[in-house]
């Protein structure tokens, strides 16, 4: 909705010219890859034992990759559809011992058959384990042996410091969501231990050996992409600082952590960061503690975990551009070797951004969003890729119609109407053919 009128004012061809305009075939259709069914993260919290620690290890599980059965009882009421989740959680040492096993086990209700394959949704759980100071390898595994799409998750590595550790080297890191600006209440941003993009105002949780009202200094450093990365902005460099006197970290709810800053001699470093120039790519977090030599890392990655599907491949991502983009600028932008055009195609989609500045582009993400839509919605047997049909093209080019008619001509053919009554102002019809595809036969400016 915010880019529709976005899209019209960028648009290069009038309804008119759509109309006649030729248009490309496709050579390649985007993966299906729109993350994962469920992904987990692990959250060190304080122990009474300076030398151990509470693990929470949260889980996120997407509600379309379960499996559903119909209720057959009429006394329950909690919906109409149930799934049983049944997930292994194992602690292993630094040498493959395991210390701790435990199981979660939830049944998840839906209430309406429509919403069963709905992949915005998801479930919530977590589990707790107790463990001594030591590095430690959480990995999170489907134990039911059921038809559920899980991969097994392997978390990086969980470091406990002992209570009189003050030695660097790799440390343990959360990332969070904060809801106020005193980030006094943190929703955890369950992503296998990386960061989702795009993000604005987080906190790092990060378990640091314990010292008593320390100041850290904090540089998160993107580090080179590799060959086959799609080059976003490049060169990015964080640097804050932050102090503890004492934090730390209770769990409110399944989904949301409150910040006690009342504890002293805690182990948890809360950093704010205003993470809105945060790309997809690789990262470094150093800290480094007030008067001290010892270097604290934390590496990890950025993804996009929504990221539209067309803009996975480079390629396609540059043909399906070829409805708003000049024939000549295209051909320039496909010129060269894979890395420049990655790093033409984000220069080009800069240059239409008003929120030039900001890491997320809106106007692109909704361009190839409504590509990935038309993709699949307008595919023929004769078309496979509805990118590339008239309704595909129309759709893309000004988003959903306000109103969609369908009826027969004489013949018996299915003639579809999309009237727009937003600031398009315009009326297409399509006729199919006897293979099925549709064709656009009328463009019809509507009275304002």
């Amino acid at each position: 909705m915010i880019v529709r009128t976005v899209l019209v004012l960028i648009s290069l061809i009038s309804a008119t010219a759509l109309y006649s305009q030729q248009k490309r075939s496709s050579s390649k259709k985007p993966q299906m890859i729109y993350g994962d069914a469920c992904y987990a993260d692990a959250v060190v919290l304080p122990h009474s034992d300076n030398d151990s620690a509470y693990v929470d290890v949260l889980l996120r599980c997407n509600m379309a990759s379960l499996v559903f059965s119909k209720v057959n009882s009429y006394t329950e009421n909690r919906g109409n559809y149930y799934a049983a989740l049944n997930l292994s959680i194992e602690a292993r040492d630094a040498i493959g011992v395991v210390r701790q096993r435990v199981r979660y086990s939830d049944t998840v209700f839906m209430a309406a058959y429509e919403n069963l394959a709905d992949s915005t949704s998801y479930h919530y759980g977590s589990v707790r384990l107790a463990l001594a100071s030591g590095s430690y390898t959480i990995a999170i595994d489907e134990s039911s042996g059921s038809a559920n799409m899980f991969q097994k998750i392997i978390l990086p590595k969980v470091n406990i410091p002992k209570g009189t550790q003050t030695n660097g080297g790799q440390i343990s890191c959360t990332f969070a969501t904060a809801i106020s600006k005193e980030y006094d209440t943190l929703v955890p941003i369950v992503f296998n231990g990386q960061l989702r993009f795009p993000v604005e105002r987080i906190a790092i949780l990060a378990t640091v050996p314990r010292q008593e009202f320390a100041t850290y200094d904090v540089w998160i450093r993107q580090q080179p992409y590799q060959d086959d990365d799609i080059r976003w902005w490049s060169g990015v460099t964080i640097r804050t600082s932050a102090a503890v006197s004492g934090v730390q970290i209770k769990p409110l709810n399944t989904t949301t952590y409150v910040v006690d800053t009342s504890v002293i001699n805690s182990r948890t470093l809360v950093i704010p960061i205003l993470g809105n120039e945060l790309v997809p790519g690789r990262y470094l977090l150093t800290i480094v503690a007030d008067g001290k030599r010892d270097t604290l890392r934390y590496p990890f990655t950025v993804q996009w975990e929504s990221m539209p599907y067309a803009l996975r491949s480079l390629s396609y991502a540059l043909e399906v551009l070829a409805y708003i983009c000049p024939e000549e600028t295209l051909d320039s932008l496909q010129s060269g070797d894979d890395a420049l055009q990655r790093e033409s195609l984000m220069d080009w989609w800069r240059k239409q951004d008003r929120s030039y500045g900001t890491a997320h582009n809106e106007r692109m993400t909704e361009y190839y969003r409504r590509v990935d839509r038309a993709s699949y919605d307008y595919a023929t047997l004769k078309e496979q890729d509805g990118a590339f049909t008239d309704r595909g093209k129309v759709y893309i080019l000004y988003g959903a119609p306000t109103k969609v008619e369908r009826k027969s001509d004489k013949t018996g053919q299915a003639i579809e109407t999309w009237i727009y009554n937003n600031s398009v102002k315009t009326l297409f019809v399509f006729n199919a053919d006897k293979s099925g595809s549709y064709k656009l036969i009328t463009v019809q400016p509507l009275k304002k």
